[in-house]
């Protein structure tokens, strides 16, 4: 049995100058078969979901470690590779962002809360006040 050749795909993310697609008969035509992606190095097949290379990204890194990944320089990209700052801490999860979210939202009540516990003092003294102003 011959070897199958591993067709380019010519995709964006870095992973895919390691990986690429047999081909299919389909209604007589040859196509790219995108159901799975199979490694050049090792010949693995591996599932593909178009848009997701994450899992294939892993695949790489684990399997092949030698190998470095060229960030896609894209934002939002899964394969992008990010550098926290040291004064930047990573976030850790979903938890994190959430709890970001409701410091700066309890940070953003401050005002209005010392404001309207301002309006209570007031409140209190001018009603402790009144009853004397006004006993003869």
């Amino acid at each position: 049995m011959s070897e199958r050749k591993i067709f380019a795909c010519g995709l964006s993310s870095p992973v895919w100058e390691h990986l690429g697609f047999f081909m299919k008969t389909e209604s007589g035509i040859e196509v790219l078969d995108k159901s799975s992606a199979i490694c050049k190095i090792c010949k693995v097949s591996l599932v593909y979901r178009t848009g997701t290379t994450s899992n294939l990204k892993k695949h790489i890194e684990s399997r092949h470690p030698h190998i470095k990944l060229k960030p896609t320089g894209t934002s939002g990209s899964v394969d992008s590779v990010e550098t926290p700052s040291p004064s930047q801490p990573k976030k850790a999860n979903n938890l994190q962002t959430l709890s970001d979210f409701l410091n700066r939202k309890k940070r953003a009540m401050r005002p209005i809360m010392q404001a309207h516990k301002g309006l209570r003092i007031y409140q209190d003294l001018l009603e402790s006040s009144l009853p004397k102003i006004c006993d003869p």
